[in-house]
């Protein structure tokens, strides 16, 4: 099992946050924003169909083999940082 982990600036276009998956793995993603709120999902993730997720909210999930998570805020930048365990 591997660990993976950064810091992602997350702007008002879909940015890759979680992608280095190998075959599967569980991830923690946390809004790092003092104010911004961000939505997360995957390639098409909108601020109208996103999980939001508030400044200083958190988030764990699966992830299958291949799958990806993107986030987006409305307007400006927030920071989200991830930290992943990887099957290998």
């Amino acid at each position: 099992m591997a660990i993976g982990n950064s810091q992602v600036v997350v702007e008002n276009t879909a940015t890759a946050i979680v992608t280095d998956d190998v075959d599967g793995q569980r991830v923690v993603i946390k809004n790092l924003s003092g104010s911004r709120a961000m939505f997360i999902g995957d390639s098409a993730v909108t601020k109208d169909n996103g999980f939001k997720l508030n400044s200083g909210e958190e988030v764990y999930l699966y992830l299958g083999p291949n799958e990806e998570i993107y986030g987006i805020t409305s307007s400006g930048i927030a920071a989200a940082c991830y930290i992943a365990t990887m099957n290998q």
